[in-house]
């Protein structure tokens, strides 16, 4: 199919069922345009571009599981390409009028893949630092805090549904002789958004600045800002490496940000499940979600 960036621009960028806002998105979709040209000359489907950047997000950490120190730039470039692919992938399918469910579905997954390759190409990296007895802990942990943190948010929207599904007797071992439904209270409606994003009138001005610095502490260590992170760590260490200057001295910016990561997401993973169980979440996605008609949702 040839489009010209302009009808690019146009088809697969703006027609996006949400705003964006952000100066990230903004800076890469001047980028992806331009790698969803070259997909459409070339007639890929949208899942094929998924799949590249997967295979991207993998190599990223293979390089540096194989090439330790020296595979900082080319880690860097993989990773920066599955984040532009990432944008690419979703304009490819406004363009064809391809979107369905399925894809959205495998570009979440790949995300994971990506972390996996984060995790095992900086744990690598923090092996000609510290012991194996040390790393591979940690590592593991880490990697199951954002493993934990993934399925603390999924996990709401997984019970809601199934909850709705029991309520309605829509399963198909539903047991229509019993009355199952519990009450979920008006006062639960917007708890979430409380949590997430601090209401405008509450909290005292020292408390919203102790959330906004949490934020900024703790948003490096997942979603997309780790991906971002994880590429100006790979190009700095690369730098460095050009300057001729020691890998021993300095690679301690790649094993400072594994250590980071590694703990950051074992406290905020196990944090994330407790604070939803004690605030009651479930409750508020379930009422937010089948009840309130003018409940609007952060993904």
């Amino acid at each position: 199919m040839k489009l010209s960036i302009k009808e690019i621009v146009e088809t697969g960028q703006r027609q996006r069922p949400e705003v964006e806002t952000s100066l990230i998105d903004r800076s890469f979709r001047r980028i992806s345009r331009y790698f969803t040209w070259f997909f459409l000359r070339l007639g890929c489907t949208p899942n094929q571009v998924t799949v590249c950047s997967m295979v991207l997000a993998a190599a990223g950490g293979a390089f540096l599981l194989l090439l330790g120190t020296q595979g900082f730039s080319l880690a860097g470039i993989c990773w920066l390409g599955f984040y532009a692919l990432d944008y690419s992938d979703g304009e490819v399918a406004r363009c064809l009028k391809k979107q369905t469910m399925s894809g959205n579905y495998l570009d979440y997954f790949g995300h994971y893949i990506i972390f996996i390759g984060i995790f095992l190409g900086f744990s690598n990296i923090a092996l000609l630092h510290f012991s194996p007895n040390v790393v591979l802990p940690v590592g593991l942990l880490g990697m199951a805090g954002i493993f934990l943190r993934g399925l603390a948010g999924s996990l709401l929207w997984e019970v809601a549904c199934n909850e709705n599904l029991r309520m309605t007797k829509r399963l198909a071992t539903a047991n229509t002789e019993v009355v199952y439904n519990f009450e979920v209270g008006a006062q639960l409606a917007h708890a979430a958004d409380d949590d997430d994003q601090g209401s405008s009138a509450a909290g005292t001005p020292k408390n919203k600045l102790s959330k906004r610095l949490f934020r900024i502490v703790v948003s490096p260590s997942g979603g997309d800002l780790i991906i971002l992170a994880a590429i100006a760590v790979c190009f700095l260490e690369a730098v460095i490496q050009t300057a001729a200057l020691s890998d021993r001295g300095f690679a301690w910016f790649a094993w400072l940000f594994f250590f980071y990561i590694s703990v950051a997401n074992i406290i905020l993973g196990v944090g994330l499940i407790y604070r939803n169980v004690r605030s009651r979440r479930v409750e508020s996605v379930f009422q937010r979600l089948f009840r309130d008609n003018d409940s609007r949702f952060s993904l």
